[in-house]
């Protein structure tokens, strides 16, 4: 690819071509044009408005949630396997040799 591109680089500029390098920091866009796709302006209906903290708002959502969270802890009772489980029984070399049920542990 490497090679590809340098055999084309190489033919532009044996054909007449030039590299212009640009300063760093300078931009295509003159200065008081608009930039392209800032053409459309936002349509106002009036004078602005005052910006409103809505920090109480955030604060009650918070703690709707929290409070969400605690019941649903509550509410949830703990899971306990009453049922017996069937456990291996090995050997000396890691070996199952049999299965047994055994009780769980309260």
């Amino acid at each position: 690819m490497r090679q590809q591109l340098q055999r084309e680089m190489d033919a532009f500029l044996s054909g007449g071509g030039q590299v212009d390098e640009i300063p760093r920091g300078q931009s295509a866009i003159a200065p008081g044009e608009i930039p392209p796709g800032m053409s459309r302006s936002i349509p106002s209906s009036g004078p602005k408005s005052k910006r409103e903290s809505l920090l109480h708002v955030t604060q009650a959502i918070d703690e709707r949630r929290r409070l969400k969270a605690e019941n649903k802890r509550r509410a949830t009772p703990l899971k306990t396997n009453r049922s017996p489980r069937k456990v291996p029984v090995y050997d000396d070399f890691g070996e199952v040799i049999r299965w047994e049920w055994r009780a769980p542990k309260e």
